[in-house]
Parts: C-alpha cells; sequence; structure tokens
C-alpha cells in the first residue's frame, strides 16, 4: 500500500511539472497520401495530380497542396496549393511542365517552418513528337474538281505555324519528294483541326496525286499520298470566263477554253450574258448568246455596246450532240463614277504640337481610291488639296493620321478628310481642333515589391503625359539624398505603355533607399513622390529545415 501511495505521489508531481513547462498546445502532423497519376493525367505541358489531407482536431496547417520537382531530393521544387480548409481528396492542375522529362511529386504540409510530405510519385510528361495524320479523304468527285480533307489525330506537342496540301496530274505512281517540290496550297484549320479544300478546274477523266502537310519551326510534315481521277465527261467541259481588257464602259473582251470536248465533236462555242438572268443559257429569255471565235480549245469575243451602270451575268458555253457545257458564272458592273463620299471624323490625341486626324470613307464611287488623307489649314476654314495636305495608307474604310510638321502650342487648326478617285476628289465636313500647352509628365507614388538583400522591383505609372511624347522614363534612388534626382542613380523602364517598372539590381544588403519615378518630355523632367524602403540585411536570413515528418511527429 506504501508503495501505491509512492507511485501516485510521484506521477502527481511529474504532471504538475510538465504542465508547469509546456505553455504550447501540441501540434499533431496530418496524414498525407499521395495518389497515383493516371495515364490520361499527364499531358505535355500540364498534369493532374492528387491526394489527401486527414487531420486531427490539434492540427494547424499554414499550408498544403502539391509539391513537384525535376529532382528526386526535392532540393530545387516547386508547389501547388489548396484551400487550408481541404479536408480529404484534392487535386491539383500544374501547367507550364517541360514535354519529355520526368517529375517527382507528392503532398505536403506546412506549419511554420516544418514540412511533413506523403509519398514521393513520379511522372514522365509525353516527348515533342511529329505531328501525325489520319487518313485523307476524298470525296464529290466530279468532271472538274473534288473535295479533300484531313484530320490530325495529334499534334504532337509542336506549334503548327502552315497547313494544306499539294497536288500534281500524273498518269503514274508518285514519289512523295516529287510533291515536296510543288506549291502549296494552304488553307486554315477548321474548329477541329481539319484542313479542307475544293480542288476545282481539273481536266476531266484525270488522275491526281494528293497529300497533306503542315509547317512547324522544326520542319514540314506530310501525310501519306492519295489518288483520285475525275469523272469522264459525255458534254463539253469549259472553263471560267476570263476578262482580259475594257474599253470604258462600252466594251468587255472575254476569252475562256475548252478544257474536255466530251465523248462528242464539239460543234459551237462562246458566251451567253443577261442582264437580269442570274444563270443565262442558250436559248433562255432575257439572255444573248455571243458566238466565239477561236482556234484548238481556246477561243474569244468581245461583248459590245454596254449599257452604263448595269451589272451582266456571262459565262462560256460549249455543244457537242449530247449537250451544252458551261462554266461558272462572271458578274461585272459597268462603270458608274461618282465622287468619293468621305466623312471627317473628331481629332484625337491631340498635344502641344501634334494631332491625330480621321476619316472615313463611307462610299468609293463605283471608282476604285487612289488616294486619301486629309487637308488642313490654319487660316483657311474651308481648305482642300491646294492647302497642306497628309496622306494616310490606304488600308480600310477607316483611316488616319498625325499631323506633326508646322504646329505651335495654343492654335486652332481646320481639317476635313478627302478621298480621290477615277473622277476626283471628295470632301467630309470642316473640323477644327485647339492644340494645348505642354508641360512635363505626372507621376504616380512607386510601389515595391520582390525585395531581397539586393535588388527589388519598382512600379509606377504615368497619369499624364503632358500634352508632349515621354522619351526617357524610369526610377531614381539614392541612400543618402533624401530627394533623389536624374544625377543619383537612375534605373530606366523599357514599358511601352503610361507603366514605369524597373528591377534594381546591385544593392547593397540591410540599407535604407530613398526612391521615386521620374519621366521626361520635351518640357522637362518630372518625379513622382518620394518612397522609403530597405533592402533585406543578410544576418536576418535564416535557413531551418526540419525535415520529413511521419504521421506521429508534432510541430
Amino acid at each position: 500500500m506504501t508503495k501505491l501511495l509512492y507511485i501516485l505521489l510521484c506521477s502527481v508531481i511529474f504532471i504538475w511539472y510538465s504542465c508547469g513547462k509546456d505553455t504550447e498546445p501540441v501540434n499533431i502532423a496530418p496524414i498525407l497520401t499521395t495518389y497515383e497519376s493516371g495515364e490520361d493525367d499527364i499531358q505535355r505541358t500540364e498534369a493532374v495530380l492528387g491526394g489527401t489531407i486527414l487531420r486531427s482536431e490539434n492540427c494547424h496547417i499554414d499550408e498544403c497542396g502539391i509539391m513537384y520537382s525535376q529532382q528526386e531530393n526535392f532540393a530545387v521544387s516547386q508547389t501547388v496549393t489548396v484551400d487550408l480548409s481541404t479536408e480529404g481528396d484534392f487535386t491539383v492542375n500544374l501547367t507550364g511542365l517541360e514535354p519529355g522529362v520526368r517529375y517527382y511529386y507528392c503532398t505536403y504540409a506546412k506549419s511554420g517552418s516544418s514540412v511533413v510530405k506523403g509519398g514521393v510519385k513520379q511522372f514522365v510528361t509525353p516527348p515533342v513528337t511529329n505531328p501525325s495524320f489520319g487518313e485523307l479523304q476524298v470525296s464529290n468527285v466530279t468532271q472538274t474538281s473534288f473535295d479533300v480533307w484531313i484530320a490530325l489525330e495529334d499534334l504532337g506537342g509542336a506549334t503548327i505555324s502552315e497547313g494544306g496540301f499539294i497536288y500534281v496530274e500524273t498518269n503514274r505512281e508518285v514519289e512523295l519528294e516529287e510533291l515536296m517540290k510543288l506549291g502549296k496550297l494552304p488553307v486554315a484549320a477548321d474548329t477541329d483541326g481539319n484542313y479542307r479544300l475544293s480542288v476545282e478546274k481539273l481536266t476531266p477523266n484525270t488522275c491526281y496525286a494528293i497529300c497533306a502537310y503542315v509547317s512547324m519551326t522544326t520542319g514540314t510534315e506530310y501525310s501519306q499520298i492519295y489518288y483520285v481521277t475525275t469523272l469522264e465527261a459525255e458534254i463539253p467541259v469549259v472553263s471560267d470566263v476570263t476578262m482580259n481588257d475594257r474599253d470604258g464602259i462600252t466594251q468587255l473582251h472575254l476569252s475562256a477554253y475548252i478544257l474536255a470536248s466530251g465523248t462528242k465533236e464539239v460543234t459551237e462555242y462562246g458566251f451567253v450574258y443577261s442582264t437580269s438572268n442570274q444563270l443565262p443559257a442558250v436559248n433562255e429569255d432575257q439572255t444573248s448568246k455571243l458566238v466565239a471565235e477561236g482556234t484548238g480549245m481556246n477561243f474569244q469575243a468581245t461583248l459590245p455596246e454596254l449599257l452604263y451602270n448595269k451589272t451582266y451575268y456571262i459565262r462560256a458555253y460549249a455543244v457537242n450532240e449530247f449537250g451544252t457545257g458551261y462554266g461558272n458564272v462572271l458578274v461585272y458592273t459597268t462603270d458608274n463614277y461618282s465622287f468619293p463620299i468621305v466623312t471627317t471624323v473628331a481629332a484625337t490625341d491631340i498635344g502641344e504640337d501634334f494631332a491625330t486626324l480621321n476619316g472615313m470613307i463611307e462610299d468609293d464611287g463605283n471608282s476604285p481610291i487612289l488616294l486619301r488623307g486629309f487637308v488642313w489649314s490654319q487660316t483657311n476654314q474651308n481648305p482642300t488639296i491646294e492647302d497642306n495636305r497628309i496622306d494616310a495608307l490606304m488600308s480600310t474604310e477607316a483611316f488616319s493620321a498625325t499631323l506633326t510638321e508646322g504646329m505651335s502650342s495654343s492654335q486652332t487648326y481646320y481639317y476635313r478628310a478627302y478621298a480621290v478617285n477615277g473622277k476626283g476628289p471628295g470632301y467630309g465636313a470642316v473640323m477644327s481642333f485647339t492644340t494645348i500647352t505642354a508641360y512635363p509628365p505626372t507621376l504616380s507614388s512607386t510601389t515595391m515589391s520582390a525585395i531581397s538583400l539586393t535588388t527589388a522591383t519598382a512600379s509606377s505609372s504615368i497619369s499624364n503625359d503632358g500634352g508632349s511624347a515621354v522619351f526617357e522614363k524610369g526610377f531614381v534612388l539614392s541612400a543618402t539624398v533624401t530627394l533623389p534626382t536624374v544625377s543619383d542613380i537612375k534605373v530606366l523602364s523599357a514599358s511601352s505603355d503610361n507603366s514605369v517598372v524597373a528591377t534594381l539590381t546591385g544593392l547593397a544588403d540591410g540599407t535604407k533607399y530613398y526612391i521615386r519615378s521620374f519621366a521626361t518630355n520635351k518640357k522637362g523632367t518630372a518625379y513622382g513622390p518620394v518612397q522609403v524602403f530597405n533592402t533585406v540585411d543578410k544576418d536576418d536570413v535564416t535557413s531551418i529545415d526540419k525535415g520529413d515528418f511521419s504521421e506521429d511527429d508534432t510541430w
């Protein structure tokens, strides 16, 4: 009995002593499991990985997720975190992986400077390979055309710069090397990544060899060669109409050729045309016939006495005993010249000695636009091309030009858009703008980030360029001068917009710096507000590695 009382007394003293010393709760490490990745989870540059996190009531976690590395010992690693409330199964998406590389990964959880890991797994991303084609498909074969399409079953991780087809007429088996020397017919891939082409203007009853290709930075890949033969013609097969020349609005010189005579001799050929029948044919109402002259398979004719401002529907024809064959319809509208209709649009980006003028061509007057731009004057309130003129690029209906010569600040200028076609110049309405008085730029405060022992990143922005182009910007800083200028340390920013961003290097550790942004235009240099930051002191940098923890360890 005495021995039992002694043991109880010792236990009470031990518990009291322990409670007196231990003021922190015990933090129990979570139980982590790393899942094996499936084949469908791993792509060339992406992966879906997962695991489980199980924690007890006394388990505190600051960070958790998946840790991955190209090194088995995780000497250099990256992490993808999940929400701290995650309990049980979870998955994460890895992006920016390298093709053909082995990666090691595991679940992890972090509390303070301690890290516990689950089991380590590994996977290998598929390597970059050449694209692989599906089977080339041919359909809708006629006497003069066929449709072809092909699918890319696997891009191979490559970036395709161009895709399309190559074909050639042949009466024998063709080697791929022969097709590779011929001209390519590039086509855009559809939304499903397939390439499609309608091959037209072919010869009836003729064999063609065709293959697909895709080009990449590393070279060009070709599909297998497919052979297709066009159908035999009974009635004549005729080409499309070609306009060789036109005399004003009165005559049109036409030509065409017979692709195939059919199974009987051609007895007549020429052109049919109409101003109302959109599919003209021989012996139809409201259709005229023009029998052509020519030798062999080619023929020509002149369509005379054309009407002013009329649309004509024209196609070639040829006749044999079995019937009449036609080419595709040519649609041609005779000239109806008028001056261009132009709209003047308000000027933009107005500065001290520059402004951007804007205009729009509403109607070209049925004649090609030869010139477009703006006329302007400081004194003539109705300027013409006899005054100052600045031309714009020949692009779309909308056009603009930046006026920079002969301008000064706080002055009013009159301008209007113009365009010239075969009939002459057309003008928009007169508008005006007034140049501003420029001043130095205005900048925002500087924000510091990514501060280390010797480097830091500074960010600011130009709130207003002062009405004059900024030609230099960046940051000035000093460890001694509280109001640094460009005479102190100057770091330039290469950003192209109004942002001012630069990485500072070569700094001293544990040092206070005064910094502010600056920008310079023709009116001078302006500064943003001064900011103060301190680089990291090397004596404050520590490295603690608590190692891996099992489920029975505490933090």
